[in-house]
């Protein structure tokens, strides 16, 4: 295939992944996480979120959180501002995509196998569209990696840095991404090595990246002091074993449809823990075979960093005792695997030719029945409950429209929606204020009578406000209930 067929080709795909993104970021009610962010983190003093001085939570993703603000600062308050730097994030990923899928491979099907790959997942698409550190992280550690390959091509001290910044900035986005940024600095440090072999070289190659890494570690030690307080890093989401983190992330990159029938997740999680086996084989094989080393195939370099970072969680798990990935944090190790199967697309090509595709066909047949069956514009797979707050502000602007009502109306629902409507009814300019009064969030509880409208996540909940009220109104999630 001519490459600007094939150029057009990519381009079409990431135009689309990126147009659907930027809709679902649109589109989306904020959600209940996002929420937290905005009305907890963003309204502090930048120092106090750089330093974690008044709240060490690792749900306060630094970099993101300091995006938000300002340019919430800057535009009107609207989910798709909020969600800005997380679409910059996804451009990140996008870009340093489609530029390793390039170097890849000289068989076109293996690039575009690559690139399908890796903006495949429904998950991690979700998280480019949600105010969130996750996708951002994404983003920028796909920058590090591609910077990484150019290094290991180039040898120059400039690429390094920017390898190294992209790195740090990627920890800055999610602190998650230490499991990654350790294993990224010891192998590139190492390939550094590897072509300076003397100190007159190595040094001045890698002299601005040293600097780079080492004001990183200086800037992390307080906010790492203080999270590592956290009862969060320890006990929170405790996971059965290390394999369960797999089974999770694949239920969620599914949204839990049973494809191959009620063991779909099973099934797909001790796929991909074979082929994680397999490429380990296959890249050292790779790698002896180019002297050990990493300069004359930069895929060996993307799979080392793949298996340094899931041997570093390992020791962060049982040695240093802390909680195993759930399924939004071991997202990060997506794209590390995306790449190795389309390295070892790459490498069984280079040896067996087209019998490689009995290898891309079911990859690629799961992957687009996946993402058509996963596809919508209307909710978040973890925030699911978040998706009928427009709905319902709606609905209830409606009816006081209806009954020529000036006042607002006083208003209560499940703990866990209410920072999505604070968001929109009393923190944005959305048209929301004149209409919804006394929103505030409280722990989860049994629903107590009182307010004009109560917004009930399940029957349960209706059930208990007793005939005090009545619904008025069933969107896709819920149930609006107003006083009688």
């Amino acid at each position: 295939m001519k490459r600007s067929t094939e150029n057009w080709i990519t381009g079409a795909l990431a135009v689309a992944f990126l147009t659907y993104v930027a809709a679902r970021a649109w589109l989306l009610p904020i959600t209940h996480d996002e929420g937290s962010t905005i009305l907890n983190h963003v309204p502090r003093l930048v120092f106090d979120t750089l330093a974690f001085k008044k709240e060490a939570n690792p749900n306060n993703h630094i970099l993101n959180t300091l995006g938000i603000k300002i340019l919430l600062g800057v535009f009107p308050g609207h989910q798709f501002v909020a969600r800005l730097p997380v679409l910059i994030g996804c451009a990140f990923y996008l870009w340093a995509s489609l530029a390793i899928c390039r170097r890849v491979s000289e068989q076109w099907w293996v690039r575009l196998f690559g690139l399908v790959v890796l903006i495949g997942n429904p998950f991690l698409a979700e998280f480019f569209g949600l105010a969130r550190g996750y996708g951002l992280a994404a983003g920028l550690m796909m920058m590090a990696l591609y910077r990484a390959w150019q290094f290991v091509e180039n040898n120059h001290a400039r690429t390094l840095r920017a390898a190294f910044i992209f790195a740090g900035l990627a920890v800055y986005a999610n602190f998650t991404l230490l499991i990654f940024f350790a294993p990224f600095s010891f192998l590139l440090f190492w390939a550094a090595w590897q072509q300076n072999r003397t100190w007159a070289t190595f040094w001045p190659t890698t002299r601005p990246a040293f600097y780079t890494f080492g004001i990183y570690i200086l800037l992390w030690i307080t906010p790492l002091k203080s999270l590592s307080k956290d009862g969060e890093l320890i006990h929170w989401e405790q996971l059965p074993s290390d394999f369960e983190t797999i089974r999770l992330l694949i239920r969620s990159s599914t949204h839990g449809h049973p494809y191959l029938g009620d063991d779909t997740t099973l099934t797909l999680s001790w796929a991909v823990l074979v082929a994680m086996l397999a490429g380990c084989v296959l890249a050292v094989w790779q790698w002896r075979r180019q002297n050990w080393q990493f300069a004359k195939d930069p895929k060996v370099f993307l799979a080392a960093v793949f298996f340094g970072a899931v041997i570093t969680n390992l020791v962060n798990v049982h040695l240093l005792h802390k909680a195993q990935l759930n399924a939004r944090l071991s997202l990060f190790f997506y794209p590390l695997f995306a790449l190795l199967l389309t390295s070892m697309a790459a490498w069984t090509w280079q040896r067996f030719g087209k019998r490689t595709w009995i290898f891309l066909a079911p990859i690629l047949l799961i992957t687009l029945i996946n993402n058509v069956r996963c596809m919508n514009l209307r909710d978040a797979f973890e925030w699911w409950f978040d998706s009928s707050t427009f709905a319902i502000l709606d609905k209830m602007k409606e009816i006081q429209i209806a009954e020529g009502r000036t006042e607002p109306y006083t208003f209560d629902g499940n703990w866990a929606q209410m920072n999505s409507f604070m968001v929109h009814a009393i923190e944005f300019p959305q048209g929301y204020r004149k209409t919804v009064a006394s929103v505030s969030w409280h722990p989860d509880r049994t629903p107590l009578p009182g307010p004009d409208f109560f917004f009930a996540i399940n029957e349960g909940e209706v059930n208990a406000l007793g005939d005090a009220y009545q619904v008025v109104y069933k969107p896709p999630v819920g149930f609006l209930l107003r006083k009688k």
